[in-house]
């Protein structure tokens, strides 16, 4: 399985295929799937499967499950970075104090604390890091991969975990809106719900997977000196 593996691996290097992308939309896949299965009453003229016997309607939901995840992968970065970024990248709206957001959603107090405390560190360093409109994140995660790539794996992990929440909120919400439509409104507000709870938990990840990063910088840095690493208090 594992040669097996590294084969589908080096398959999609050379064909250009991003591998990273696959755990994204398989998960993305799998529940919208099981979301066309489940609701598969109420949508038959739209997948077109109304007609058809069992076993074609089940590989054309299959299909429209497929491609549904595809497109949601290439336009959920488009549509949900740019909202990360207002709230939880420098300066953000959700950054500026402790507490959660909406009480629920998760407080990026503590990441830009630290974010602030790795400039510092990482200026030190390289003055050009000083400038506010460069970005640390690349260099550190980079720094991170080559030093600790056990302790990258840890962290990567909640990015990863983040996306393929992220490419599933859409079909979610497409279909919450699709079912007011069929008069479902029960249905449509439990999707709904879940639409919350998804972009929720994706976001928290991502900011969770920031703070790490900036955390291991912070502590490599000071390893030697640990009583000067300061925690974010409230102020």
């Amino acid at each position: 399985m594992h040669d097996l593996a590294k084969k589908l691996k080096a398959l999609s290097t050379l064909s250009g295929i991003r591998t990273e992308v696959f755990p994204g939309i398989g998960i993305s896949f799998i529940i919208t799937y099981l979301y066309f299965w489940l609701f598969r009453h109420r949508l038959p003229e739209v997948l077109g499967i109304e007609n058809m016997e069992p076993l074609a309607a089940s590989a054309a939901l299959a299909l429209a499950a497929l491609l549904t995840s595809v497109a949601a992968w290439v336009v959920s970065g488009y549509v949900f970075d740019p909202l990360y970024d207002l709230f939880y990248g420098l300066g953000g709206q959700w950054t500026k104090k402790p507490g959660r957001p909406l009480g629920i959603f998760y407080s990026g107090y503590e990441l830009e604390f630290f974010r602030k405390q790795a400039r510092e560190k990482l200026a030190r360093e390289n003055k050009n890091y000083a400038d506010q409109g460069i970005s640390i994140y690349g260099f550190i995660i980079n720094r991170l991969e080559f030093e600790s790539a056990e302790r990258y794996e840890k962290i990567e992990r909640k990015l990863s975990t983040s996306k393929a929440l992220r490419n599933t909120i859409l079909p979610t919400f497409l279909l919450a809106v699709w079912l007011i439509y069929r008069d479902s409104a029960i249905y449509s507000l439990i999707l709904l719900v879940i639409s919350v709870v998804l972009i929720q938990q994706s976001f928290e990840l991502r900011a969770k997977h920031t703070l790490d990063s900036y955390r291991w910088f912070i502590e490599r840095r000071l390893k030697s000196r640990p009583s000067r690493i300061k925690t974010a208090r409230p102020e």
